[in-house]
């Protein structure tokens, strides 16, 4: 009784319930405008895997094709279907934790399927947060449903018809993302999706994480991401302009072949179109079959203006860079070599290693102390300018300081020395 009369009172005190008012703007956000792909398009979109079937390796990066809305399921039909829910549970499955994804679509949208000029002038394209190419492949509050960041790559609206390459701010950007994450949530993954199954734009931003921020090579980068496909192992980053640019850009040492690429890459031309489908289906095949390309190391390329100085990694590989900023090492601290052992000087190996130096090496004559001294040529620091008048006029060469170890091996039946002055 005591807890009805509660509700009653409850109920009469405060007969309608206050909600915070919510504003239009935050209820409903703006939509970039639908996709005005084709059926032949579409096809070439249901073709497409669904995603990697591990992660590229080394990396924690997730590679898949654009999730699409189920406002187009008319287009591609339902057994064609991957959307949101799907690919988040079935990362689930393969118990894979999931907590940021990116989108590049816009990135390469174009590069899939061209866009029409009136499509381009279309009223909402030029929004403020996205640009022409900017489409509309599902709701992006859809990953916030499984606790997942979202973010979109838009390109400069200078740079967008201008080049295949994402923009060097693009590029900085997506660093940016990945090292903010992985920093807040360093045990989850990152997924990549753009408009052509992840081995456009999204590809080509993965390898650039592995050789920029992992000092990958180049060709090593690219073979992660044929590995990260499982059976579909054969493609990787199948943009020649994309390839070229990693090579430039990270100073690749190898020749690369770019030949096979899937039979959906390809844009199916306008006057193909209205031809059957297994006609057009074979002309693609045949175009993406001939498709072969050798791309030389970067020193061998041609020259052009592009700069990447930006972005460009130390030239020096990780472990010289780590011994050049080590401390350097003095003639009093020198490095350690394991396979040697130090003699003491009341060692008998060392009065016998320095007997026979003694019967080998001369006196030189003007030695101070007339000690014996190692045949090794001398040489004179230039500290300061009375130094200078002992150099006398001639040819000489110079070169970097060595930072390792000289000395001279004197070998003997019993043992072997490493001598040092």
């Amino acid at each position: 009784f005591q807890h009805t009369q509660r509700a009653k009172n409850r109920r009469h005190t405060h007969p309608h319930p206050i909600y915070p008012k919510k504003t239009m703007s935050s209820t409903l956000q703006p939509r970039p405008p639908l996709l005005p792909w084709s059926p032949t398009t579409w096809k070439r979109w249901s073709d497409q895997p669904r995603m990697s079937t591990t992660p590229i390796p080394r990396t924690k990066f997730l590679l898949l094709k654009a999730p699409a809305s189920t406002l187009y399921e008319e287009k591609f039909g339902d057994r064609n279907m991957f959307t949101v829910p799907m690919y988040v549970s079935r990362l689930m499955a393969k118990k894979i934790q999931l907590g940021c994804v990116i989108d590049c679509t816009a990135l390469d949208l174009e590069c899939f399927e061209p866009l029409p000029e009136k499509e381009k002038k279309k009223k909402g394209v030029n929004n403020k947060n996205w640009g022409p190419s900017v489409r509309y492949f599902h709701n992006a509050s859809e990953w916030d449903d499984f606790d997942v960041d979202y973010h979109r790559l838009v390109p400069p609206l200078s740079e967008e018809e201008s080049s295949v390459v994402p923009h060097i701010t693009i590029l900085q950007k997506f660093l940016n993302i990945c090292g903010t994450h992985w920093k807040n949530r360093p045990n989850t993954h990152i997924c990549l999706f753009d408009s052509r199954a992840g081995m456009g734009a999204a590809a080509y931003l993965s390898a650039a994480f592995m050789c920029h921020n992992m000092r990958a090579p180049v060709h090593v980068a690219l073979a992660s991401l044929q590995t990260a496909w499982g059976e579909n192992s054969e493609y990787g980053l199948c943009d020649v302009s994309l390839v070229k640019d990693l090579q430039k850009r990270y100073k690749g040492k190898r020749e690369i072949t770019v030949g096979k690429v899937p039979d959906w890459w390809w844009a199916v031309e306008a006057d193909e179109e209205d031809e059957e489908d297994e006609e057009g289906t074979d002309k693609v095949k045949k175009k993406a079959g001939n498709e072969v390309v050798t791309i030389p190391p970067h020193d061998q390329m041609e020259n052009d203006n592009t700069s990447h100085n930006d972005m460009d990694p130390p030239s020096l590989p990780a472990s010289k860079r780590r011994k050049m900023n080590s401390s350097p090492t003095t003639e009093t601290t020198k490095p350690q070599i394991p396979a040697l052992v130090p003699l003491a000087p009341n060692d008998p190996k060392y009065i016998r290693a320095l007997t026979v130096l003694k019967q080998l090496t001369p006196q030189f004559p003007h030695s101070k102390h007339l000690t014996p001294q190692l045949p090794i040529c001398t040489s004179t620091e230039l500290t300061s300018a009375s130094q200078c008048k002992h150099v006398k006029r001639g040819r000489y060469k110079v070169t970097w300081r060595s930072k390792g170890r000289r000395g001279l091996l004197l070998i003997l039946t019993e043992a072997v020395y490493f001598v040092e002055s």
